[in-house]
């Protein structure tokens, strides 16, 4: 019954607590009380060692892990894209499309359904039931249900009022909650709403919590406790305490300053945020007081009118406007490593760029200076290698398409 160590140790997070095997009994898992997260190892089938896995090291968790149970399923989960939709910012409207779960490709709906005045960013609740469009003239926020088996939007009472010029929003990981992001004078702040689970209503929590000169961008970590603003004017990047009661905000002060901060992105699996300005910067969070530590270098950024988006996997980034940049994020540090699989080429005009949940396809709108990419684009990932290819022709939206989201299910 003696023991003999079979490899060197191996590092886990900070103040481990529990080590867990998944039933397969190919991957190990261990809870990290104070680093609030999970790390996950490949064993080997020969020789019972222990290595990180590939793809995602550590996956972010709410306070203090502390033990974890696991089951098998009869087949792994799989994520199947249905729906995408599309606020069209001149002609004031959303389209409409199916997605085909084999090629990736769009077919429309044929129904448009109006929104407010000149709309500027789309977006869903986690779980695939409601989109909401944040319209900028009007300063206000079109709730909608998606009808089962078919898609089609539905709306839900009246726009509700947010604040001037909504620009950005975000819902948080349980889906109770929605951010609104407004950038307009005489606002500069973010709102709160509680989703209603049965109708997709959204109410206003408290009032709006102040936010620097132009916020831009908005992203909540995938723990649901953390929300950051990049906020242009101020230069900086102000984090922002979630009440996982009543998803009300509570401002932690500036983390990251620096020259005109135009979008901000939370990595998937958490620990990280990326942050556009000049150059495009990545951090690592400090779950404990909000933080955000410069890691890694800096790569080029598009400047202030570029975003960027992760794939769900959090292996691969892709930074959008004149073009699309790929990148190769690293699972320990989320350095990122420029890849060669991006989309180049003469006045294009990417507003915006959307990962489907499955990570195969990738869709894009507004790049109206190339006929191939005008409308709706969509695009094949690989999984290898994170490369982007065109599938087929762009399908036409309406006038302007400003924003994009997708849904689907999970089976």
């Amino acid at each position: 019954g003696a023991l003999a160590s079979i490899d060197a140790a191996v590092l886990a997070g900070t103040n481990p607590q529990t080590v867990n095997v998944d039933p397969s009994g190919k991957f190990v898992y261990v809870t990290n009380y104070t680093s609030r997260n999970v790390t996950a190892f490949n064993i080997n089938d020969s020789t019972g060692a222990l290595t990180p896995l590939a793809d995602v090291v550590h996956v972010a968790t709410r306070l203090g892990p502390m033990s974890m149970a696991m089951t098998k399923g009869a087949a792994p989960l799989a994520f199947t894209p249905k729906y995408a939709y599309v606020a069209n910012q001149v002609s004031g409207d959303v389209s409409a499309f199916g997605i085909n779960a084999s090629t990736g490709a769009l077919a429309s709906l044929g129904a448009v359904i109006g929104a407010g005045s000149e709309p500027y960013f789309i977006t869903a609740d986690p779980r695939g039931r409601f989109v909401y469009v944040a319209n900028s003239r009007s300063g206000n926020v079109s709730a909608y249900k998606i009808t089962v088996g078919t898609g089609v939007l539905t709306a839900v009472g009246a726009p509700v009022g947010s604040g001037n010029f909504p620009v950005s929003m975000a819902a948080d990981p349980s889906g109770r909650f929605l951010y609104v992001c407004n950038g307009g004078t005489g606002s500069e702040n973010i709102a709160t709403f509680a989703i209603d689970a049965s109708t997709g209503a959204l109410g206003l929590v408290g009032a709006p919590i102040a936010a620097g000169n132009s916020p831009f961008s908005i992203t909540v970590d995938p723990t649901g406790q953390l929300l950051y603003a990049a906020v242009a004017n101020s230069g900086n990047v102000l984090a922002f305490a979630i009440n996982p009661n009543t998803g009300a905000l509570a401002a932690l002060g500036p983390v990251v300053t620096g020259s005109i901060p135009s979008f901000v992105l939370a990595h998937p699996a958490g620990n990280f945020v990326y942050v556009t300005t000049s150059s495009l910067t990545s951090y690592a969070i400090n779950y404990a007081t909000g933080a955000l530590m410069t890691v890694g270098t800096p790569v080029p950024g598009g400047g202030f009118s570029s975003g960027t988006v992760a794939d769900p996997t959090g292996r691969y980034l892709y930074q959008f406007y004149s073009g699309i940049s790929a990148y190769k994020i690293n699972p320990l540090t989320g350095d990122l490593v420029p890849t060669t699989g991006g989309v180049s080429g003469s006045n294009l005009n990417f507003k915006q760029l959307t990962v489907e949940q499955s990570g195969r396809f990738a869709y894009s709108v507004g790049s109206s200076g190339v006929t191939t990419f005008a409308g709706v684009a969509t695009f094949a990932l690989n999984p290898s290698t994170g490369a982007l290819t065109a599938v087929g022709a762009a399908e036409p939206a309406g006038t302007t398409p400003k924003s994009i989201v997708t849904t689907g299910s999970w089976q």
